[in-house]
């Protein structure tokens, strides 16, 4: 099983499954911070087990480390943030 866990948060990741992450509640994941453009990232499970995460045309980006990517591929323990919201991929 892939989760994504966040802010005391862990939700469930379907291999396969695109899944938008931003703050407007129609999201499939939606994280109430004023840093999170409406419509931040996408997400994905590939078939190896890691997680692409790619930003959506945000305002503040996807950053890894220190570092600002336009998309990532993690591996499980792995981490990325999003404004000011740490997300682990588990």
């Amino acid at each position: 099983m892939h989760n994504l866990a966040f802010l005391a948060t862990r939700v469930s990741l379907e291999p396969g499954k695109t899944l938008r992450l931003g703050r407007d509640r129609t999201n499939d994941i939606a994280v109430s911070d004023p840093h999170i453009s409406r419509f931040h990232a996408i997400l994905r499970v590939l078939p190896d087990g890691a997680l692409y995460v790619a930003d959506n045309q945000s305002v503040n980006g996807i950053f890894c480390g220190d570092e600002r990517v336009p998309f990532a591929v993690l591996r499980p323990g792995q981490e990325f943030l999003l404004g000011m919201v740490g997300f682990r991929y588990e």
